[in-house]
């Protein structure tokens, strides 16, 4: 399944076989998440937990969300609640595309050839709201338009963001010379110091560490966690002040890998501590590369390998 669950049609996220109505749905997702956040030129509102969960849980769940909100006692009453004051001028707009997409509150049962051409006058017909609002009519015309390798561009455009494509655009502003993901990334690294092999050795700490917030099992992720998601898209100065934080007193450490770690990788627990304490000696981050730590960091692997196999 490809694809971001938040603009996603019902059918799609049912795993139905893929056709234009998919598509013009998927449009009318985006107008609705821009609705419901956008509260002024390039401002944000904080999540909605109710939408913010479209982006994890699984795709049937997600339809089924989709499928209360547009259902026809249920749509008016959505957007009175959760459309932006900044954004009410739209509601006109967004209903008249729910009308069009989804006749009498329920997903399209047939292919409709003449709902590209009905979406699109709508649009053209209220330009000046979204002019008024700073939103770019053009964007949001390419945006109905656009085939699926082009969209990203158009909500790029559009400054639309989830929590997962956070990450996608932070690679459209981050300097060209900064490769990596974060959450995986040397503090060093993230303060854009030369690269030594004490990075890469860094780096594997914060996948293990990663693995163990996250992993619930085979093919099973526990929801996000706001402090640590937060990592992929804040600047890389506060992805780094935050892995200092995480690392540098014992105490805290110990704690937060008590609180933090899945059942399924608490018996990671000690590997960690002991990863913690010959990567991180005395809770500091290296200022002096260290030709023996590959040998360390390979044995206490072996040794938490052993003990788990036990």
């Amino acid at each position: 399944m490809q694809g971001t669950k938040v603009f996603m049609a019902i059918g799609a996220l049912l795993n139905e076989p893929h056709n234009f109505m998919h598509d013009l749905e998927s449009f009318f997702w985006v107008l609705f998440w821009i609705c419901i956040y956008y509260v002024g030129p390039n401002k944000e509102r904080q999540p909605i937990k109710k939408f913010e969960d479209w982006n994890y849980d699984p795709a049937e769940e997600v339809a089924e969300g989709k499928l209360a909100v547009i259902s026809l006692d249920r749509f008016e009453s959505n957007l009175k609640e959760y459309v932006t004051d900044y954004c009410s001028p739209l509601i006109p707009l967004i209903t008249k595309l729910w009308e069009a997409v989804f006749p009498n509150g329920r997903k399209y049962r047939y292919e409709d050839k003449t709902l590209y051409g009905r979406m699109r006058a709508e649009l053209e017909k209220h330009q000046l709201e979204l002019r008024s609002l700073k939103l770019c009519s053009k964007s949001l015309i390419s945006l109905l338009d656009s085939q699926d390798k082009d969209r990203h561009k158009y909500l790029a455009e559009l400054k639309l963001t989830t929590s997962y494509e956070k990450q996608y655009n932070q690679k459209l502003i981050k300097k060209p010379d900064m490769i990596g993901t974060r959450p995986f990334m040397a503090i060093g690294a993230l303060l854009d110091e030369p690269h030594s092999f004490m990075h890469d050795l860094e780096s594997f700490f914060w996948v293990l560490f990663w693995i163990c917030l996250y992993y619930e099992g085979p093919n099973k992720e526990r929801k996000p966690i706001e402090m640590f998601e937060e990592w992929n898209y804040k600047s890389p100065e506060i992805v780094a002040d935050s892995k200092k934080s995480v690392v540098d007193e014992e105490e805290d450490f110990n704690r937060k890998t008590e609180v933090y770690f899945t059942t399924y990788c608490k018996d990671l627990i000690p590997c960690m501590k002991e990863l913690r304490e010959i990567v991180f000696p005395g809770g500091k981050r290296w200022k002096t590369e260290d030709h023996s730590l590959y040998s360390q960091v390979k044995a206490v692997i072996e040794k938490a390998r052993d003990n788990l196999i036990i």
